[in-house]
């Protein structure tokens, strides 16, 4: 039984609330669908063009459709921004102040199949295979109960031999939404 003792203070949550939120705003996904949006304006603004001028649209607004299209990639481009340093912060904030567990003294205790966390608020054992989802961030790990919500372990309070150990039960035990599909893709 491996056992660690810490207080979660405020920071150290909206750090890793704000490292939560900024790492899903980086996937693929969100620029593959910023683009589509940015491809959706720019084919409505030819057919707005296309209706006004006809087939000869190009002739009469070329410079003017390629200094629009370059505004809307531009204005796309500062809502990503606004929302991977303002809104981000913003939530992270709101997320912190909400939660009852920071500053509380949190014991975790794990053997090789289950997670006991111990503090004021919550008391329980949680066998690894019901997390969600778990990863490793600069500064801590996050055990994630769902795709939002996630328990919090420093790395500073841990061994070299402690981390080395819990990442290698975690990588074992609990298996990503991700891996879950490519599994159930190709039967063994």
């Amino acid at each position: 039984m491996r056992v660690l003792v810490f207080k979660l203070d405020k920071e150290k949550a909206i750090e890793a609330q704000k490292a939560h939120g900024r790492r899903y705003i980086r996937r693929l996904r969100t620029f593959l669908n910023l683009l589509i949006l940015w491809l959706m304006c720019v084919f409505i603004y030819c057919g707005f063009l296309i209706m006004i001028e006809g087939q000869n649209w190009a002739h009469y607004w070329g410079k003017s459709f390629i200094k629009t299209v370059c505004i809307y990639a531009a204005i796309i481009c500062i809502i990503w921004a606004l929302n991977y340093y303002v809104l981000v912060t913003h939530k992270a904030h709101r997320l912190v102040k909400s939660n009852q567990q920071i500053g509380l003294k949190q014991i975790w205790q794990w053997d090789d199949h289950a997670l006991a966390i111990r503090n004021s608020y919550i008391h329980g054992t949680y066998p690894f295979r019901l997390f969600y989802d778990w990863h490793e961030y600069p500064n801590f790990i996050a055990l994630y109960i769902s795709e939002e919500k996630f328990n919090i372990l420093p790395k500073a309070i841990m061994t070299k031999e402690q981390l080395a150990d819990l990442r290698t039960i975690l990588s074992r035990e609990i298996t990503s939404p991700r891996k879950k599909i490519k599994k159930s893709n190709f039967p063994a």
